[in-house]
């Protein structure tokens, strides 16, 4: 009897274990990420590569899974953008690369979030290592809180920066579509009302 009751047990374990975590580029990206008192679940990730070299992995984190990026973009609710570089690079290359990408995203119009714009860069006045990992966590009300390895370095406001922000990754000016592809691939792996 206790056979036959272990029995299945053991090939549900199996067949659910390989689900419960993704590896991309040899990095175990992590299923759930914590905004405050609620936990947010990968909604899908992928590598970035610029000018043939692998730069970092981004994970992008939500409350529900979502695949359309206007439904991501224009959503007022809590969620994080994560990404672990692969490479290093200077302050500077990076400051530049994520100048870009926010003229970009709002067609060249930046003037309405110039300063917050400037704040975010700030943020990135060491170089950067391989194996930092940075999130960019919206909370609705609060703003933008920007982590570098675990330490909190600003928090920028606005729903306005938040869209901007998200829209370099997932808007139709998107830096790279393939990424675009890979994070808003719908796929979650964990019951996020289980876990909140």
């Amino acid at each position: 009897m206790l056979k036959k009751a272990v029995l299945p047990v053991c090939v549900l374990l199996l067949s659910v274990s390989p689900s419960s975590a993704r590896t991309i580029e040899g990095l175990e990206i992590p299923e759930t990420i914590a905004v405050g008192d609620e936990t947010l679940a990968l909604n899908g990730a992928g590598l970035r590569e610029i000018i043939g070299e692998k730069h970092y992995v981004a994970g992008l984190y939500l409350g529900k899974p979502r695949r359309g990026p206007d439904a991501v973009i224009e959503a007022d609710d809590p969620m994080v953008l994560r990404l672990e570089m692969i490479s290093s690079s200077k302050a500077d290359t990076m400051k530049r690369i994520f100048l870009h990408g926010f003229k970009r995203a709002t067609g060249n119009k930046l003037e309405p979030i110039q300063e917050r714009v400037e704040q975010f860069l700030n943020c990135f006045s060491e170089n950067i290592k391989e194996g930092d990992i940075f999130e960019f966590k919206y909370r609705p009300g609060e703003g933008t809180e920007i982590y570098r390895s675990d330490k909190h370095l600003a928090i920028v406001k606005g729903f306005d920066f938040k869209k901007a922000l998200f829209s370099i990754w997932l808007s139709k000016s998107s830096v790279d579509k393939g990424l675009q592809q890979d994070l808003l691939s719908g796929e979650f792996r964990v019951d996020i009302e289980d876990i909140n």
